[in-house]
This record gives C-alpha cells, structure tokens and sequence, in this order.
C-alpha cells in the first residue's frame, strides 16, 4: 500500500497524521508548487504503484501537472484504474490579520503564478487599503490613526470573499474544510500564517480522508494527544485590530 500526496507543505502535516494508520515510509509527499517552478520531470514509477492519490487540485494552464481530467495528459492519467484519489482543498486564509507581508509566491489561492522570477518577491494583504490611505494622509498620520484604532482593516468583506472562494474550490473537493473554519476560528487557532494552518486544521482533514477510506478512526483523537504538528516554525502574530475585531476566545 502507498499513498501519495500531491499538495504543498500542507501535505506533510498530512502525511504525519495519515502515518498513525498507514506505514509512515509508504506515504511520499510530492510538492506541487516546486514541481512546476522547477519543472522537474514526473516520477512516473512512483505514480503507476500509487494505491491512493490525495491531492490538491491543479489548474489547466499546468498541462502534465494539472488535475484537470479534461486534458489528456493530466497528471492523474498516470495512475492505476484501481487507485483511489482523493482530491483536497489548499487552504488559504488572509483575513485573520489586518496587513500582512507575504512572498506573492504564497499569495494566490489557485497556483495560478508560479514561477521562479517571483521566488523572492514580496507583497502586503490588503495592501490597495494601505495605498488609498497614502493618497490623503502622510505617513505620520496614518501612524496616528492606527494608534487611535481609527483604522478599517473591512475583516468581515475579505473573510466572505476568502471563505467563498475556499466554498467554492469545496465543490470538486471530497474533503470540505470551510464550515469548520468558521465554527472554529474564534475559540482555536487554526493559522500560524495564511497558507500554514495548525495541527487543528490538518488532524481535521486527516480524519475526514481516513472516513472516506473507511478507515475506523474512533481512536483518531487518543492516538494523536499533543502531537500538535507544526509545518513551518514561523508564526505572524495578530496585531491589537485583530485581536479587538474577531475577539478570539
């Protein structure tokens, strides 16, 4: 049995927890977003001896390293008529912090702009609210209004439009991560940083792939106590606007 997990760095959290009920050495993660940066060839071996596929969609535009099934040479033409695939989400979340600075690698929800001139470029979230602030007031202040909490960040406007698209990427996904989101934001933190989710986001995911495998995972919780994995160590803080605003529990 291996199972290959055709994501970003979120599947490695996957990976981890998928490891209590899988052999931990039968799961390879193949990063999607290096894949076609570096245009690596595909590992074709790999792929024909996959008995489970779980993936994040990959948009045509990527040709042989798109899930689209409507091209003939689509990544998962390569697999075995008996593999189970497993399509999943790339959650993305950008509202929980007013304005945040993020390599614009990161910064798209549909792996649309991917190549290697933007490996170091940068861009702030929310920035166009930072620009039209710039065209009135001079720097110190727009300082001043930040202090006196004068300034409107519009949470509310950008969590609809992040959690629509998310909904929406949820139509042809067999794992749905969004309601969960919502119910849950306030009291859990389910971000270190916009593309990283917590240990609470991905044992969510884990479990609902490992029911659809009908995989009895009753003990899913007991097994994984405090094992909170984290994928990357950095974390960005919330600012006293993000706090105040979504007064977390």
């Amino acid at each position: 049995m291996h199972i290959t997990i055709y994501a970003t760095c979120q599947g490695l959290g996957l990976k981890h927890y998928l490891g209590y009920y899988y052999n931990f050495n039968k799961i390879t993660v193949l990063h999607n977003y290096m894949i076609v940066k570096n245009s690596e060839p595909l590992n074709l071996k790999l792929l024909k001896n996959t008995d489970i596929f779980i993936y994040q969609e990959m948009p045509r535009k990527w040709g042989k390293y798109s899930t689209d099934e409507s091209l003939d040479n689509n990544i998962l033409t390569n697999l075995k008529n008996t593999c189970i695939k497993i399509s999943i989400p790339y959650v993305y979340c950008d509202w929980l912090w007013s304005v945040v600075k993020v390599l614009v690698r990161d910064s798209t929800t549909n792996f649309d702009n991917i190549n290697s001139n933007t490996e170091l470029e940068c861009k702030y979230i929310n920035i166009d609210y930072i620009e039209t602030l710039k065209k009135t007031y001079k720097l110190e202040e727009i300082i001043k209004l930040y202090d006196n909490n004068k300034l409107d960040f519009d949470y509310e406007k950008r969590k609809l439009n992040s959690i629509n698209i998310l909904k929406k990427k949820e139509e042809t996904c067999m794992v749905k991560i969004s309601d969960f989101i919502l119910k849950n934001y306030k009291k859990n933190e389910l971000f270190f940083t916009h593309n990283h989710p917590s240990y609470i986001i991905l044992k969510e995911m884990t479990k609902q792939i490992l029911i659809i495998l009908n995989i009895n995972c009753i003990d899913f919780e007991s097994r994984t106590l405090n094992d909170n994995y984290i994928i990357h160590p950095y974390k960005v803080p919330y600012s006293k606007y993000d706090i105040e605003h979504f007064n977390f529990e």
